[in-house]
């Protein structure tokens, strides 16, 4: 359970009220075969002032009710609360509900506490708790206020959720000086206009009865293409002293000039890196390609949910910086060598579609260099660390971004919607090898080498930056889990990676007792050591009936997987699993097996187009991949 004073809100609320849950069990609908259900979320956003332009005062009400149905339902009692940098946590209240009414309430003075820019949230604090006392049957509530000094000109919210949803609000609260749209879409619910006696403008919305929405490495979440998401924004702030003052209420103000502030207004910081033409005589090309190499020495710390970014001076001194920040300061570098630079703003492929006729900053989570002089327009996108010029990450393919060129001064913005082009990364894959050498009882012991190249390697790098060692030796383990219940783990290493070549690395031993079956004189090697994404997020019992709303290839992805045997002195290949070759427009599932004298070599590939499968053709991949799943159910017999 993610809870967030910045992105991620759940809840409406005030002082320490609970539900009545036993009306709430009694009026949701609850699917069969849900780990857990939300009971209710409510999300409530209220600005309590905005006399002028720089006293806003908003708050952040959120409220959650979950019911834990199974053990796969636990995960809902890790809560983290994420508190923005310039906030305050003013009010929270959590308890659990055991299956016999017995209640536990949530010591909130026992919370961790840390502070991280990773995962988007810019000097965020997070705090977390786990709800005490929990097993099948009990229900989860809690009910806490974000304050914060800022007045937020536009803000998005979404519905999604791993867990169905019986009952979701949303509720939107102005004063009278101040004037907001409110945008519903993936949904035909009614929005309700709340009068009020004190002239406050207010937005409330009610859904009811939402599917679970997964999100995993390989595919998007419906959410990502259908499920109920809402984004509001303020059009006006009206103020005795100050007069009107205008919202984002088009492209050139939607743009956040703010990220502008931090490098048109700023003065040279100290430690920052600076390009002159006379570096590379002023060609752009290569001007880029040294801005690339500065950038590098500033570790890649992840996405953020927003357009946000610290101070130029905390970004130098902390050496990081996330993919706002990267752009911000490629922009800078490219500027002070006289390149003609401008930002441009996307949100990450395939995201929201983006409703052009309602501008607003809250669309977009992802930023870029455009270079219009550079081979007739060139999109540089910084986070993707392997990328040269005129290549772009697969996150940026099929995207419009909006170009902002400043023209002096915050509120002088020109902008044009262009459509980004570059060349894919000509490594993007993950290969898994394993080299087997079996002895003639049966037990084998194996090399693992595990390589993951192009975008993912960022993601893994970055994993790896902020990996402790209990971490790596966990992912250890929840690698060999699925693969074998009786190996033993020898050595292993953690992820060693080249940001620059978009590379990471990691090997092992194992040792699998009994792992081919002796039979007299035959050994039965089994082929389970292949286990790929596909296995983890396309279960084998799943009723395609109930996935074909949701699915849409979120990610390219190219797994392949290499089994070599060396057999035992005096043993041969007899039989070897039949060869699957199948093919769809968006994908490919391959199965071989060879004979190779002294070791048999099986390779397993799968292959998904980014975007490539419309929605509703759930059954199609299934179909496709059935051949291929089994083949790990095989063996390879040999023979003295």
């Amino acid at each position: 359970m993610l809870l967030s004073g910045c992105a991620a809100l759940k809840g409406a609320g005030g002082g320490a009220r609970f539900s009545d849950v036993s009306a709430l069990v009694a009026a949701a609908k609850v699917p069969d075969n849900a780990a857990a259900v939300v009971l209710l979320r409510e999300e409530s956003i209220v600005v309590r002032s905005a006399r002028t332009s720089t006293d806003p005062i908003t708050e952040f009400h959120n409220h959650e009710v979950i019911k834990v149905l199974s053990e796969g339902g636990f995960d809902a009692a890790k809560v983290r609360v994420v508190i923005p940098k310039d906030g305050e946590l003013v009010e929270l209240a959590a308890r659990t509900v055991g299956p016999d009414g017995t209640v536990t309430p949530v010591d909130a003075s026992a919370m961790q506490r840390t502070r991280t820019v990773v995962e988007g949230s810019v000097g965020a604090e997070i705090r977390f708790f786990q709800f005490p006392k929990v097993e099948v049957g009990s229900i989860l509530e809690i009910r806490y206020t974000t304050r914060t000094t800022e007045l937020f000109l536009s803000w998005a919210g979404e519905t999604a959720s791993p867990y169905p949803i019986a009952t979701y609000r949303a509720d939107v609260s102005t004063p009278s000086n101040v004037t907001f749209d409110f945008l519903l879409n993936g949904t035909t619910a009614p929005l309700q206009q709340v009068p009020d006696p004190d002239g406050r403008q207010r937005v409330v919305m009610e859904l009811h009865d939402l599917p679970a929405l997964d999100e995993d490495e390989a595919f998007a979440p419906q959410a990502r293409t259908g499920a109920p998401w809402w984004i509001y924004r303020i059009t006006e702030v009206r103020s005795a002293k100050e007069g009107p003052q205008p919202g984002l209420v088009a492209w050139d103000r939607a743009v956040p000039y703010a990220l502008y502030e931090e490098t048109v207004e700023n003065k040279p910081v100290a430690g920052l890196p600076r390009l002159s033409a006379a570096d590379c005589n002023g060609a752009a090309e290569c001007l880029v390609g040294r801005a690339l190499g500065e950038l590098r020495g500033f570790e890649w710390t992840g996405f953020s949910d927003e357009l946000e970014l610290r101070e130029p001076q905390e970004i130098v001194q902390s050496k990081t910086a996330n993919n706002i920040e990267k752009a911000l300061l490629l922009w800078s570098l490219l500027r002070s060598a006289e390149v003609d630079a401008r930002i441009a703003v996307i949100e990450r492929s395939p995201g929201y579609p983006i409703v052009k006729t309602f501008p607003s900053g809250a669309w977009f989570d992802h930023a870029l260099v455009y270079l219009p002089a550079l081979n007739g327009g060139t999109f540089v996108d910084p986070s993707c660390e392997a990328c040269g010029v005129g290549q772009i990450p697969e996150w940026d393919v099929g995207v419009e971004a909006l170009v902002a060129t400043p023209r002096g001064d915050r509120w002088r913005i020109d902008t044009e919607w262009l459509p980004i082009k570059g060349a894919p990364l000509p490594q993007n894959d993950h290969r898994l090898a394993y080299a087997v050498t079996l002895k003639d009882n049966g037990d084998a012991e194996v090399e693992v080498e595990d390589v993951v190249r192009g975008e993912a390697a960022a993601f893994t790098a970055l994993r790896a930056r902020i990996s402790d060692a209990n971490e790596v030796a966990h992912e250890w383990q929840h690698f060999v889990a699925p693969r074998s219940r009786a190996a033993r783990l020898d050595a292993s290493t953690a992820w060693s990676c080249d940001r620059a070549q978009g590379r990471c690395r990691r090997t092992a031993k194992l040792t699998i007792p009994a792992y081919a079956t002796v039979d007299g004189a035959r050994l039965l090697v089994p082929l389970d050591l292949l286990w790929s994404p596909i296995e983890e997020h396309i279960a084998a019992d799943v009723d395609p009936a109930t996935r074909i709303t949701d699915i849409e290839i979120a990610h390219g992805l190219t797994f392949i997987e290499e089994l070599r045997v060396k057999l035992p002195s005096g043993f041969s290949a007899k039989a070897l699993p039949a060869k699957v070759d199948g093919k769809t427009d968006f994908g490919t599932a391959t199965f071989d097996a060879v004979d190779k004298g002294t070791e048999v070599a099986v390779v397993r590939g799968v292959t998904l187009g980014l975007n490539a499968m419309p929605k509703g053709r759930f059954a199609q991949l299934v179909r496709l991949f059935e051949p291929y799943r089994l083949a790990r159910s095989q063996s390879i017999e040999l023979t003295r």
